[in-house]
């Protein structure tokens, strides 16, 4: 006896052709399995079609976007790892952590993530796994990776007693959304997930189950819904899009501080005007203002119209030299094998001289920024392991230790 029963189309090949030994196009799974990877061919699969319809399959886009879900979800797993792990962090539950104590960035995320739980409950119970996967797509590359992590990536770096308490609250909220999304994607893909829970999830907690197979699915938790704050959310990132259309307006890098924004809009982001600094690198967000100064950039968007101040004064201007500097040395972290955490010994910055009396009130931030002991600009290299940059113009040699 059964309750339902699932039709499903053709697979055809990547140009919509029946498959068939005569024109050489024929896949075989075992191949696939062999040569790629089990949990991305079950993925893809899944994820390319609704069941019922013919779907036309494509090893080089397996390798694209539902890679790309996969990869990042591991990414994320193992950011958390290095950074919880530097902290000794042990997990809390949320209930644990007060509700005040959380930021408008981990309220989102946690809303949004009840969202992805009801989304992905449904649809596979009424086999749309393809909506299902869809909406763990958006969220794993769209809110996690390219929103929630950026808003918070300056967090995990401060060494204050305040950044600490701060940390403990992000990785709770982490290890609150990476669990579900552990467990939402343990059918489609049993071998990855299994591997975090494993090597990643249970180093943390021992008294979680022996498998992920054994662990509960995940609920829908109605506390954490805010339908509102989404809304709100939703209209900051748009809000963001255009001041950052308005830096590429007018060429000027993320990287590089401005002073100010000024942002026409009957929506309430009063909220969320931390988010705005934080994402665009603006110094100061006004909002509904009258704008009569020169050099700004007008962009309007959907229920908005912004006014982006594109002028830099000799600080900014030298606040975004040091940010260029930070990048490079981070590639060279990079580069040479040092993990995130790692903090350096020594970092030596040759050809700023010009500089470096300006600069040198940002030694303090450059150390943070490069999590090093001691950051030095010399005015004579010695000794071997520099590396050549070309920064706004100037070049520049790093060594680091």
């Amino acid at each position: 006896p059964y309750k339902a029963f699932l039709f499903y189309g053709l697979v055809l090949d990547r140009k919509g052709r029946k498959m068939a030994k005569s024109l050489g196009n024929v896949v075989l799974t075992e191949e696939v399995v062999d040569n790629h990877s089990a949990d991305l061919y079950r993925f893809y699969l899944l994820w390319k079609t609704a069941p019922i319809e013919n779907m036309n399959f494509d090893i080089e886009e397996m390798w694209k976007r539902p890679y790309q879900v996969l990869n990042t979800l591991f990414n994320l797993n193992k950011l958390f790892l290095q950074n919880a792990g530097y902290d000794n962090y042990t997990p809390l539950k949320m209930k644990n952590i007060k509700r005040s104590s959380l930021r408008v960035e981990d309220l989102w995320i946690l809303s949004r993530l009840q969202g992805v739980v009801k989304i992905v409950t449904e649809s596979f119970e009424k086999a749309r796994y393809h909506v299902a996967l869809r909406e763990v797509e958006k969220f794993i590359i769209e809110d996690l990776s390219r929103k929630y992590i950026p808003i918070i990536r300056r967090d995990l770096w401060e060494e204050t007693e305040k950044a600490t308490e701060r940390r403990k609250i992000i990785y709770t909220v982490l290890w609150k959304v990476l669990r579900t999304l552990n467990r939402l994607l343990n059918p489609v893909a049993p071998f990855l997930t299994e591997a975090i829970h494993q090597k990643i999830h249970r180093i943390f907690d021992r008294k979680l189950p022996e498998s992920i197979n054994f662990d509960n699915w995940p609920e829908v938790e109605e506390t954490w819904m805010n339908t509102e704050l989404e809304k709100v959310m939703e209209q900051t990132f748009k809000i963001i899009e255009s001041i950052l259309a308005a830096r590429q307006n007018a060429g000027i890098k993320r990287r590089w501080p401005l002073k100010w924004v000024n942002i026409e809009t009957n929506t309430n982001i009063i909220p969320t005007l931390e988010v705005i600094k934080r994402l665009t690198n603006v110094k100061e967000v006004l909002l509904n203002q009258k704008i009569e100064e020169e050099n700004v950039e007008i962009v309007e968007g959907d229920k908005h119209k912004i006014y982006l101040f594109v002028a830099r004064d000799e600080e900014l201007i030298y606040e975004g030299l040091v940010r260029d500097i930070a990048r490079r040395i981070q590639a060279l972290r990079k580069e040479r094998g040092y993990e995130p955490t790692y903090i350096l010994s020594m970092v030596e910055i040759y050809g700023i001289e010009k500089e470096l009396r300006r600069i040198e009130k940002y030694r303090m931030e450059l150390e943070k920024l490069v999590r090093a002991r001691e950051v030095k600009f010399v005015t004579e290299k010695k000794g071997n392991g520099w590396r050549k940059y070309e920064v706004d113009g100037k070049t520049i040699e790093i060594r680091i230790q």
